[in-house]
């Protein structure tokens, strides 16, 4: 909703919505606030002045609303002292009301960052999620009061191509937070607990918003043999460098056993059944052992990669990399999504060596590790 017009916070102010009045005037334009100010000051009304004197609202307006109590007071009119209140609280949201929503992503390898703003007529709520390689928030914080230069700054903190924000759909990113704090926070991060409750604690702010899917879901083909292709070309290529987070180091000695186990048997006579034991290993492993949470936050973070790509037109990458997502998601116990989650997984022990100039094939894939904390305006 937009920001209020100057006879809407005069409204406010008759209607003795205090609190109101003092957001509003601060999402006001400049133009607007002034004209409160002028008002109030015509009509030798030094209550409403008084209340935008107060902490909470912005210094350019608490100053115009104090030089007018002194003309008031000069012209002896009794002005009543300005409240010292404290950082305003949340107001409950309106049921009636449909905010307006932006959402943002940016993907920091093993992390991803998640930024909300949902903007009511009376305030702006801001939530900032960092999820780790289960969609669990592993650092987390949410307020209202945000002002929009704040935001523009948040989102100016981000300035490299790599881990810019991009926009995507608000209603993906309200859907993820709320799945976010519905787990449990995540082991890795000192503060999960507290960040996931902040969230949670505001979440109401967004209830409006319908859960959407990611939005580059529509970049992968529909057609089914397309689909595979495209799927096929990213996991042919897939290297460990490429990988959006790593397995732990439980899953990887869970794997490793099993294929331990694969290969000590006491007499291997069958050409190639070495191998074959080797894939049944694989096979266990990613059907068994890896989290379903794991493997949809998998889906997601390739989603997110493809959405990245588009915004940089790499049109073939975001096509290949939505494609995967698709069908992990989608078609979960499609050949292909198999295909995907076994290169995945082959990639932490057994990871190819390639010849190329460009890139070692044998990097190690992204450690975890906490995004350093949230700095917010």
């Amino acid at each position: 909703m937009a920001a209020l017009r100057r006879d809407e916070l005069l409204a406010l102010a008759d209607a003795g919505r205090v609190d109101e009045l003092r957001r509003a005037a601060g999402e006001a334009a400049p133009e607007d606030a002034a004209a409160l100010v002028d008002a109030f000051a015509a009509r030798g009304d030094p209550a409403p002045l008084a209340t935008l004197d107060a902490e909470g609202v912005p210094k350019a307006v608490r100053k115009a609303a104090r030089k007018a109590l002194h003309g008031l007071r000069a012209r002896g009119v009794r002005a009543p002292e300005p409240e010292r209140i404290g950082r305003l609280g949340p107001v409950a949201p309106d049921p009636d009301e449909a905010p307006r929503a932006e959402g943002y992503v940016a993907v920091q390898p093993p992390l991803v960052e998640l930024l909300l703003v949902v903007r009511t007529s009376s305030e702006r709520h801001l939530y900032v999620g960092i999820l780790d390689e289960e969609e669990r928030v592993i650092e987390g914080a949410a307020f209202g009061g945000a002002t929009k230069q704040g935001v523009r700054d948040l989102l100016a903190r981000k300035r490299s191509e790599a881990d810019a924000y991009v926009p995507i759909a608000a209603g993906h990113v309200a859907a993820r937070l709320r799945a976010a704090v519905r787990r449990a926070p995540s082991p890795h991060g000192k503060k999960a607990g507290m960040g996931r409750a902040e969230i949670a604690e505001r979440l109401a702010f967004c209830e409006s918003l319908e859960d959407a899917d990611h939005p580059a879901l529509a970049l992968a083909p529909e057609d089914p043999p397309e689909l595979e292709a495209e799927a096929g070309w990213v996991i042919e290529r897939m290297a460990a460098r490429d990988l959006p987070f790593a397995l732990s180091r439980e899953q990887v000695a869970l794997l490793t056993k099993r294929l331990n186990q694969a290969r000590e048997t006491p007499l291997i006579v069958v050409p190639g059944a070495e191998a074959n034991r080797e894939a049944e290993a694989f096979r266990a492993f990613v059907e068994q052992d890896l989290p379903p949470d794991l493997k949809g936050a998998l889906a997601l973070r390739l989603l997110d990669r493809a959405w990245l790509s588009r915004s940089r037109r790499e049109e073939r990458q975001a096509r290949g990399e939505a494609a995967c997502g698709s069908v992990l998601l989608r078609r979960p116990d499609s050949s292909v999504a198999q295909a995907l989650l076994l290169r995945f997984a082959a990639l932490h022990v057994r990871p190819p060596r390639g010849a190329g100039s460009e890139g070692r094939d044998d990097e190690a894939p992204p450690e975890r590790r906490s995004g350093g904390g949230i700095i917010l305006p």
